[in-house]
């Protein structure tokens, strides 16, 4: 097909029509064509469907899944974002060829409960469980209360020197601090990242500690 593309001079036109997929696949269906075509005819004489949400390449999580591994929560909220379309597909598609195919897409009901456990940004849902909710809560305490004791840290005339800049910066969701080279001279804390300017420093137990210079 490739060879097709580049002897019709339509190798840009095949690359740039990707970017209207939800995930990146080939570009024609392997099947009966007779049937997709009267599956696509059905689907462009309906009203316009809700968009396909953007979800990333899933293979190296599928791969993981067949071999009992454990999945991000990214991971798992792209799953679940195919599911949710997928019941939304069947609760308007009722009609026809369209309808008797996706009755026949059966959907675990263990998958339908995953799908419960998020909201639509991908965070997961405090009122789940009870003890999850406890934790939630103890957790925002927890960044709440290192979020002020950096914000009083960067104030601190002491430190001022080994500091970057004077922001708080978000390194994997952790509060951290952009500090030069000797810093540990003032500061007691863990790198978790580096950048041009310098280091990523983050308290071991949330907060930084300044110590004796």
């Amino acid at each position: 097909m490739e060879k097709l593309f580049s002897k019709l001079d339509l190798v840009d036109y095949a690359t740039s029509f990707k970017h209207f997929l939800a995930r990146e696949k080939p570009l024609f269906m392997e099947g009966d064509a007779n049937l997709h075509y009267k599956l696509i005819h059905e689907l462009l004489m309906r009203d316009r469907l809700k968009p396909l949400p953007e979800v990333p390449n899933l293979d190296v999580a599928l791969m993981h899944l067949s071999k009992m591994g454990v999945l991000r929560l990214s991971e798992i909220f792209a799953f679940v974002q195919i599911v949710r379309y997928f019941n939304y597909l069947k609760s308007i598609l009722r009609e026809q060829s369209l309808g008797e195919w996706m009755e026949r897409i059966l959907i675990p009901e263990e998958l339908q409960r995953i799908c419960d456990y998020f909201d639509d940004k991908g965070e997961l849902k405090a009122s789940v469980d009870e003890q999850f909710a406890h934790i939630a809560k103890s957790l925002k305490m927890v960044k709440d209360e290192m979020n002020s004791t950096l914000r009083r840290l960067i104030s601190t005339e002491k430190i001022a020197l080994y500091l970057a800049d004077k922001q708080i910066h978000y390194i994997n969701n952790q509060e951290a601090l952009l500090v030069r080279g000797g810093f540990n001279h003032v500061l007691k804390g863990n790198v978790i990242g580096r950048s041009s300017s310098g280091f990523f420093l983050r308290g071991s137990r949330g907060t930084l500690k300044v110590g004796q210079s």
